[in-house]
């Protein structure tokens, strides 16, 4: 099962892709805000319904690695300061992840407007 979530930014029009599996429920979108945008002063991004042991790795549209973040033992909220794997703050632009559970797999895009 697929979903498509678009919306227009300062004219502008942005999309999410989220895939997922027909037995699981499905949100807008896993992560919280989206887009994330630096002017509302968020300084992280929340990915929810996450179960406790679970892998996230966002990517560049390029398909080049920016972080893995690994849980063990979670809550079912992992957050992510918006950095990459050297600790620099991620440049304006679409990222992909994927995240990784025990059983399921979903991917999606994300935008940060600075």
């Amino acid at each position: 099962m697929r979903k498509i979530a678009i919306w227009l930014i300062g004219g502008m029009v942005v999309g999410i892709l989220i895939a997922g599996c027909s037995n699981q429920t499905i949100k807008a979108s896993p992560e919280m805000p989206n887009p994330y945008l630096t002017a509302q002063g968020t300084n992280e991004i929340v990915f929810n319904d996450m179960e406790a042991t679970c892998t996230i790795e966002i990517y560049t549209l390029a398909g080049e690695p920016v972080r893995t973040i690994s849980v063990l033992n979670g809550n079912g909220q992992v957050s992510w300061d918006v950095r990459n794997s050297s600790g620099e703050p991620l440049v304006s632009g679409t990222y992909g992840y994927i995240i990784i559970n025990s059983s399921t797999q979903r991917s999606g895009k994300l935008v940060i407007i600075k």
